[in-house]
């Protein structure tokens, strides 16, 4: 039985005439015995009574006696059965090597990205003990899984047990669920966290190298994608830093990348002058989150013209 769960249990007796007295014995305190029932088989009677037990988990290994006396018995006849009391843990609880936060009411795991983690998962007071599985988005990680079981320190009848997923996450794992789960027919018990994988965007690109004229402000754009979080941009024109004359702009909606990765931008509006023709327009981009610090660079040779001012002496 299942501790919790309603049984019934139903004692027959048959070949008696009259019928024979049913009873029940036991210690088991959460019981209720029913009226008994008797049928006419032929020369005699076949009789039911039926206990209807509601165990607890300090039921297990509890005896249940049904008892047949008859007036032409010597003996009462006896039989009975021992409970075994099934415990199912009632919640599963998540731990990490790293912090878990909650975020919108939802529990949150940062990771970075190809670097391993040790996510461990727990239940406490089962009986017997039960498998736990994982799951990643909608398939099972393969590999780097651990399960141990152990009697519970408050009641040695009872077992604990943890299984540990032992992953190294890369992108397309971000803000995907991670769940461990236990089950049993359909009972069904999962804890789950969501993933936030930190890691560097794609190298940087320019995007337009446009036609440039001394003195006649420009644009210039630098993107940077599927990163997290928002990269850091850096504009250099030769030795000259112009990080402050640009715009980063951030785009999670970008169906091209992975779901909620960014699509960074940085937009940089400067005047070129004719000193700086032939100077490298540098686009660096950095990513401080990621062990290691991330840094890429990208470049271009600026073609810088001039207008020609044409005068005439008499």
């Amino acid at each position: 039985m299942t501790a919790g769960q309603q049984h019934a249990i139903t004692c027959t007796v048959q070949g008696a005439r009259p019928p024979a007295l049913i009873e029940w014995s036991t210690d088991v305190e959460r019981i209720q015995v029913m009226d008994q029932e008797n049928v006419v088989e032929g020369q005699s009677y076949v009789s039911h009574r039926v206990a209807t037990v509601n165990p607890s988990k300090d039921d297990h290994n509890k005896v249940i006696c049904c008892l047949a006396s008859h007036s032409k018995l010597q003996n009462v006849l006896q039989s009975t059965v021992s409970l075994f009391i099934q415990v199912r843990p009632r919640e599963l609880q998540i731990t990490s090597s790293l912090t878990i936060t909650i975020k919108a009411g939802t529990k949150t795991l940062t990771v970075f990205e190809n670097v391993p983690v040790n996510i461990t998962c727990r239940y406490f007071g089962s009986r017997p003990p039960v498998p736990l599985s994982w799951e990643l988005g909608p398939t099972a990680p393969s590999g780097g899984i651990t399960y141990t079981s152990r009697p519970n320190s408050m009641d040695n009848t009872l077992s604990d047990g943890e299984s540990t997923l032992r992953i190294t996450l890369q992108r397309s794992a971000h803000f995907k669920f991670v769940r461990c789960l236990t089950s049993a027919e359909e009972w069904q018990v999962n804890e789950q966290v969501r993933l936030v994988v930190y890691g560097p965007p794609d190298p940087p690109e320019i995007l337009n190298s446009p036609d440039l004229q001394d003195g006649i402000a420009a644009s210039v754009t630098c993107i940077a994608n599927n990163g997290y979080p928002v990269p850091v941009f850096q504009w250099n024109l030769g030795m000259n830093d112009l990080t402050n004359e640009s715009l980063r702009i951030k785009n999670t909606d970008n169906r091209s990348t992975d779901n909620q990765r960014v699509m960074a931008r940085s937009v940089l509006t400067f005047t070129p002058r004719k000193k700086d023709h032939g100077r490298y327009l540098v686009c660096q981009v950095h990513h401080p989150e990621t062990p290691g610090v991330w840094s890429r660079s990208i470049w271009i040779t600026i073609n810088v013209t001039c207008k020609l001012v044409l005068s005439f002496r008499q």
